[in-house]
């Protein structure tokens, strides 16, 4: 069975790369744009080579092999947009002011290839310094690279593989001996089932005081001069390092957690609408629970291991663990569970324990032994 993964590394392009790459960028962003505006005339997805005229010469002196994948993102996008449309907007055209700037280029005839753990080679640009701290085996066959520019001027490559995943017997009742439930908590990342809270360090709420004083500052200076700039990539800066502290902390505890467990049980939570409520909002997007989930979902699929999900509108808050009874008054306020049954138990793990065995009935109907 045929697999993806993607490993994303630092690159440090010189000047005259740095100029073709950005060069890249745009002509990548202007053949979309022309492909979205005639399939808004004609609304068929032309192709990318019917864009060519006197007038965009300067089409053919860029990576022509990105233009296709353009093209599929343009289909994606329709695709998308069709499918579901109350999510997915209708495609919009790209501007050169978006925060991340990127193209991605097919690799064919092996005209993109990892050199060694310092070298990377890119068509048109040719061999860029690089930092590559992971280098695959012959297995793995590199399909595409995605070169992107952040708002602070660094340059990244996403590497695509390709690799032939091998075959696992399914897991029999002897490994599956560590189940456990989570659920969400909103001073923490979460609350599992064996009663440990996940912490969370909580990093935009520590530079909170940091981003307000500079964004004073750049409300006090003239729109696009010097120093609105610099305050504007001052801003960026923490932002990115804030978003870099917490996908490493993320990836570290998903990682610790697919290794411990063999089924993880969790909560199927619209955390889009969670976080519309202007209480819970900020919070929500600070512990990126989200993020945690899918990052935990595909470490345990690479251990051969289960992520289950149970439904949004199980009352795992409202229902006692102990005997069953649901308290239907409860209210978002109370952080204690109180049945009359005498149990008395902290809100959030009573629903851990509510969603890891609701886990093992769903694993049960599925003809498979759990050993808790």
């Amino acid at each position: 069975m045929k697999k993806n993964i993607a490993l994303k590394i630092r690159i440090y392009p010189n000047k005259s790369q740095r100029i073709m790459i950005d060069k890249n960028i745009g002509c990548t962003r202007y053949m979309y744009n022309h492909l979205l505006a005639m399939y808004n005339e004609t609304k068929k997805i032309a192709s990318y080579k019917e864009v060519y005229n006197d007038d965009n010469k300067f089409l053919l002196e860029s990576d022509t092999s990105s233009y296709s994948n353009e093209q599929m993102k343009l289909k994606s996008a329709i695709k998308n947009h069709y499918n579901n449309p109350s999510h997915f907007g209708s495609p919009t055209y790209k501007s050169k002011h978006n925060k991340k700037q990127s193209y991605t280029t097919s690799v064919t005839n092996n005209n993109s290839r990892v050199l060694d753990n310092k070298h990377i080679r890119i068509p048109k640009v040719g061999v860029i310094n690089a930092k590559v701290h992971r280098l695959f085996g012959s297995n793995y066959k590199l399909k595409s690279v995605t070169i992107s520019k952040e708002v602070d001027y660094k340059y990244y490559a996403s590497l695509l593989y390709e690799y032939e995943e091998e075959l696992i017997e399914n897991q029999n009742d002897s490994l599956f001996t560590h189940v456990v439930g989570i659920d969400y908590s909103q001073d923490k990342l979460g609350v599992l089932s064996n009663q440990e809270y996940l912490e969370y360090p909580k990093y935009l709420l520590k530079s909170m005081d940091n981003l307000k004083e500079l964004q004073k500052k750049l409300s006090r200076c003239i729109l696009h001069s010097n120093n609105w700039y610099k305050r504007k990539l001052e801003l960026a800066r923490i932002h990115i390092k804030i978003r870099n502290q917490r996908k490493d902390y993320l990836n570290k505890l998903a990682k610790n957690m697919s290794l411990r467990f063999d089924v993880i049980v969790i909560e199927d939570l619209d955390l889009q609408e969670m976080s519309k409520n202007h209480h819970l909002g900020k919070k929500i997007y600070d512990n990126s629970y989200g993020m945690f989930i899918n990052k935990l979902g595909y470490k345990l699929e690479q251990s051969n291991k289960t992520l289950l999900k149970v439904d949004r509108y199980f009352p795992s808050s409202k229902l006692c663990s102990k005997c069953g009874n649901i308290k239907n008054d409860l209210k978002l306020s109370d952080r204690t569970y109180t049945c009359n049954c005498g149990n008395i138990i902290d809100r959030d793990y009573n629903a851990s324990l509510n969603i890891a065995m609701e886990g093992i009935k769903i694993l049960a109907e599925q003809a498979i032994a759990i050993n808790i």
